[in-house]
């Protein structure tokens, strides 16, 4: 999955606008998320984190996705390292979906609502 950074700058107050593409490292173990479209997003510290969406699936057109990624940016003066760690649900993993809305309050990631191919609308949290 691609992630890309804008970088914006004033001169002489005018906004200057770079957009960069980020070198990001795979988790060791489950290398990187899939593509998708239409994940949960939010920043939380200093963590993306990318809840579900959609994908394309070699076997079986499109479908929905229920996996938890977090993008971990560890920075200093010089050089930011990011890397993906992908998130192993303890319990019961909420339904597959794209379009879903995401809370994020510590410790919690509510996910709620959203859309599954096969059921269709969700409305559950």
């Amino acid at each position: 999955m691609e992630v890309w950074q804008v970088e914006i700058s004033q001169t002489n107050g005018t906004s200057q606008y770079a957009l960069n593409k980020l070198i990001i490292f795979d988790d060791p173990d489950q290398g990187s998320p899939k593509p998708r479209k239409d994940a949960a997003v939010q920043i939380y510290g200093d963590f993306l984190v990318v809840f579900g969406g959609a994908s394309f699936f070699q076997d079986q057109d499109w479908g929905d996705l229920n996996d938890l990624w977090i993008l971990k940016l560890t920075l200093d003066q010089s050089y930011a390292q990011l890397t993906w760690l992908a998130v192993v649900l303890a319990g019961d993993a909420p339904r597959p979906r794209a379009c879903a809305g995401m809370l994020l309050v510590d410790p919690y990631v509510f996910v709620f609502s959203g859309a599954n191919v096969a059921a269709g609308e969700l409305s559950d949290m």
